[in-house]
């Protein structure tokens, strides 16, 4: 549903910069969303056609075979699925540009694979208390985003975006919290195949980390150093070693 109430996907990624779960507030879309083709849309076999102005809300109510077409949406985008048996956002599949993509999911949302054409989108968050995704995958061709953000999933397993190329900042796990307790699931902060820079880096009360593919990416890559590094309170990741690694 496109929405014009007071949601916006990056009044809550920002949000949980520093705190927990989404946040209703100020950044409210267009109160009068719609849909509009470009000249081009009306000819042609392409049936990724339509534009909607404005922020999109997917929740349990949305017809997901009605968003096939959809090509842009000008605002943001917030998967809410909740009971829905959807396993992918394969529903997305003309996606090419967003603004910024956040989740608050159940657990049937298995994969964030599926928007194969999407090349544009600044941030990507899944926020406090969401149950899903189980693997943050796909987006093969966004290759830049101003941030990254794992807050608190209870069923996230994995991260793999091999197109990453650069980061302006990445945060897996809570920055307020002071045990470690965050994405119960998560063994790895992720793997990033290109990754050549990330701006800064916040992993931070994280209960199962055992690995760190940010590193692991940018020393294969021969990565710029980050200008900033914060790593904190994750029970089972050797917190020298990283910084030793850093050095």
């Amino acid at each position: 549903k496109s929405s014009g109430s007071n949601y916006s996907v990056l009044a809550w990624t920002l949000a949980c910069a520093c705190g927990s779960g989404r946040v209703d507030g100020s950044g409210a879309a267009d109160s009068s969303p719609g849909t509009t083709a470009d000249a081009s849309s009306s000819s042609g076999p392409d049936e990724c056609w339509r534009v909607i102005d404005g922020s999109l809300i997917v929740d349990d109510t949305t017809d997901l075979d009605s968003l096939r077409d959809v090509r842009e949406i000008r605002g943001d985008l917030g998967i809410e699925l909740d009971s829905s048996m959807q396993a992918d956002l394969s529903f997305l599949g003309c996606l090419e540009s967003v603004e910024n993509i956040g989740f608050h999911v159940g657990p049937n949302l298995v994969s964030t694979a599926g928007a194969v054409r999407l090349t544009q989108a600044a941030t990507i968050g899944v926020g406090a208390g969401s149950i899903g995704p189980r693997v943050l995958e796909g987006f093969e061709h966004v290759s830049e985003l101003i941030s990254l953000q794992v807050d608190d999933s209870s069923g996230i397993e994995r991260i793999n975006l091999p197109g990453l190329e650069r980061l302006d900042w990445i945060r897996i796990g809570n920055c307020l919290t002071n045990v470690p307790r965050n994405n119960p699931s998560l063994t790895s902060t992720g793997t990033f195949g290109s990754l050549e820079h990330v701006g800064s880096i916040t992993v931070q009360g994280n209960a199962a980390l055992v690995r760190d593919g940010i590193l692991d990416a940018l020393l294969q890559n021969g990565g710029e150093p980050p200008e900033s590094v914060s790593y904190i309170i994750n029970q089972r990741l050797p917190e020298e070693e990283i910084v030793a690694a850093f050095e």
